[in-house]
């Protein structure tokens, strides 16, 4: 008994010690980082207009085949302090046969502002078991983001005027990017 004691005794005082370490280390960070954080949560007021539900339709066309409407949805909330924002999409198609839009496919991101390094740096998660380190394009209302697969170069360029419409376009180019 006394050994299984002495293990239990030594294991709370490892812990101890690692959460006092763990706490000296957070309060001496946190004054040399408050500079860091402030100027992360004011470039994404410049993005804050992405914030909330979205839902729209649009429509794409693949290589010969016909148009395929589709239903859009966005969440976008604050994330890490003001920070960041977590993006999450999902799209659906009318299935005629159930009468019911179905979920075809859902994608999530985060996007933030890197203090150190003075860019803004986007996560996108498509949900195909991909992630994609990006820098997006800020803009006065609006953003540019977009990436290159083999052949083809995807470009997405996002809208908000000061009326409060938001559109987000999607693009892609079989000659990387020419037209």
């Amino acid at each position: 008994m006394t050994s299984g004691a002495t293990r239990c005794l030594t294991m709370i005082v490892l812990a101890s010690s690692f959460v006092a370490s763990s706490i000296g280390h957070a309060q001496s960070s946190n004054a040399a980082e408050a500079g860091e954080v402030a100027q992360a949560q004011k470039a994404m007021e410049r993005v804050a207009y992405l914030v909330g539900e979205w839902e729209g339709e649009g429509w794409i066309i693949r290589g010969p085949g016909p148009r395929t409407t589709f239903r859009q949805k966005e969440f976008i909330a604050p994330a890490a302090n003001r920070t960041a924002v977590t993006l999450r999409g999902e799209g659906s198609v009318f299935d005629s046969a159930s009468g019911r839009w179905r979920v075809v496919f859902e994608a999530g991101g985060l996007l933030t502002y890197d203090a150190a390094e003075k860019r803004y740096k986007m996560l996108n998660v498509g949900g195909n078991g991909r992630a994609l380190a990006l820098e997006p394009e800020i803009r006065e209302n609006g953003m540019t983001w977009g990436f290159d697969m083999p052949g083809s170069r995807i470009r997405y360029v996002i809208s908000h005027p000061p009326d409060g419409t938001f559109t987000e376009i999607g693009e892609m180019s079989a000659d990387n990017g020419a037209t």
